[in-house]
């Protein structure tokens, strides 16, 4: 019998590297079910990714990471990431799921669930909520959601502009090995002077704290 976050685990352990008890699509979805249904929070989160963004990417936190760059850059048509259960791509579902995760306090269901306000995925497009649940990723645990804080940041997009946050979350992003950070972080630079590249470098070590 699964239950809690370890058989989450487990569950994804069997399915992406013991290949001779790798389950199916439909095996893997019937499991996570069960237990989203008994309130464990990640498998909840998965099934919300499953439903908006596909099954191969919900092992693979960097696409999602990458995904907020392309809405939060001016493109909100995020293209499926991987196949779908049957019936296909269901935005309503993935919200109830990710809502539930969220209210768990599931800092990456959090995480996904500001992407969905962020694109307008099944509800209106909300930049100030999105920014919102980015933050309280953050404190939960996702860290990788650094990245978007600081492209929100930098842009003002459900915030005010400030480009020493900004320059503090990518650089906290980048320690965090998402190398694809340093682009933001050059072009970000460029603008700064050193007394507030100091200051972020400064503030982005609080966030280590």
């Amino acid at each position: 019998t699964y239950g809690g976050r370890w058989a989450t685990h487990d569950l994804l352990e069997m399915h992406f590297k013991d290949k001779d008890m790798e389950l199916d699509s439909a095996e893997l979805y019937k499991w996570l079910r069960v237990l989203a249904l008994n309130g464990e929070g990640e498998a909840q989160m998965l099934l919300g990714v499953i439903y908006s963004f596909g099954f191969p990417v919900f092992n693979d936190h960097i696409k999602l990471v990458q995904a907020s760059e392309q809405v939060i850059k001016g493109d909100p048509n995020l293209a499926p990431l991987g196949s779908f259960h049957q019936g296909g791509r269901n935005d309503q579902r993935a919200l109830f799921w990710l809502e539930k995760a969220a209210a768990g306090n599931y800092g990456t269901g959090m995480y996904v669930l500001g992407l969905m306000h962020l694109a307008g995925r099944g509800t209106d497009v909300n930049h100030g909520k999105a920014f919102a649940l980015f933050v309280e990723a953050f404190e939960y645990g996702f860290k990788e959601t650094s990245y978007a804080i600081g492209l929100m940041y930098a842009k003002g997009l459900g915030v005010g502009q400030n480009k020493i946050q900004a320059l503090a979350y990518l650089y906290y992003a980048a320690s965090m090995d998402l190398d694809f950070a340093e682009k933001s972080i050059k072009e970000l630079e460029q603008s700064m002077t050193k007394e507030q590249i100091d200051q972020a470098l400064e503030m982005m070590e609080s966030l280590k704290q």
